[in-house]
């Protein structure tokens, strides 16, 4: 049906006809085709309205025109699958990756990557935090079984492009429609405190460190594989003292031994 709405022109084909035959009946008080092709109008403007809400930065970097003709591609490559407006962009920064808005602007994918996870971590439902209070109480062996377990809504982002800095401008009407800030990239934690979405820096390791947590594998040896990388010990150590104090840990579990 999307598909319909978003290219109208498929409802005179015969199967766009088939199509109508098959979802409407003769109880509909207005002919099926005349009421889409209404209806198509607004249609498109509204998808393009809610990822403007969600992709902001990518709208203001892009500017009008080149979203609205971003938004029109993207939603006749990827129509809605849902009703709720909320999810249409989940694939928009993999669509960005070979649009050729990106030949232009080339950090608008990771751009788009980053406004994604902060709208999944806004809409994340945001569970009690971490109670690590028995934690001392477990044996070595049981120790080196921890699994930690993340909010819902917790991601990273690894970017070669200042992307959170990006993001940051993208209410400043003086800021340059083409960024050439390439040289020093950021990489960036996604989570919500309350209702407030927030973005920590972070570096490469700390990043990759935290994935591998949310992957399910122990914490320590996931802090050993750090030091192995060159991560020195005290700083790989520290690491989750500071997720549980950003807020980004829901609790711990002990894996089965092997």
């Amino acid at each position: 049906m999307a598909g319909l709405i978003l290219a109208p022109e498929r409802l005179e084909s015969a199967a766009g006809r088939s199509t109508l035959s098959r979802l409407f009946d003769d109880s509909v008080p207005v002919a099926p085709a005349v009421g889409l092709v209404a209806y198509a109008g607004g249609y498109p403007a509204r998808l393009r309205e809610a990822l403007a809400d969600t992709f902001e930065a990518v709208a203001r970097f892009a500017g009008e025109e080149g979203f609205a003709a971003l938004a029109a591609r993207y939603t006749a490559a990827c129509p809605p699958a849902a009703y709720n407006l909320n999810d249409i962009g989940r694939s928009l920064p993999g669509f960005l990756r070979a649009d050729p808005l990106a030949r232009a602007l080339p950090f608008l994918p990771d751009l788009a990557e980053l406004e994604w996870k902060i709208s999944r971590a806004f809409h994340a439902a945001l569970l009690p935090p971490a109670d690590t209070a028995r934690l001392g109480a477990l044996s070595d062996d049981e120790w080196r079984r921890v699994t930690l377990e993340l909010q819902p809504g917790v991601a990273a982002l690894v970017s070669r492009w200042p992307v959170r800095a990006l993001w940051e401008a993208r209410h400043d009407a003086h800021a340059p429609s083409c960024s050439n800030a390439g040289a020093d990239g950021e990489n960036v934690l996604v989570y919500r405190r309350d209702l407030i979405v927030r973005l920590e820096l972070a570096d490469k390791d700390e990043v990759g460190a935290l994935r591998a947590v949310a992957r399910g594998k122990p914490l320590t040896a996931v802090l050993e594989q750090a030091v192995r990388r060159g991560v020195a010990a005290g700083e790989a150590a520290a690491w989750p003292a500071r997720w549980q104090q950003l807020g980004l840990l829901s609790g711990w579990g002990v894996a089965d031994a092997p």
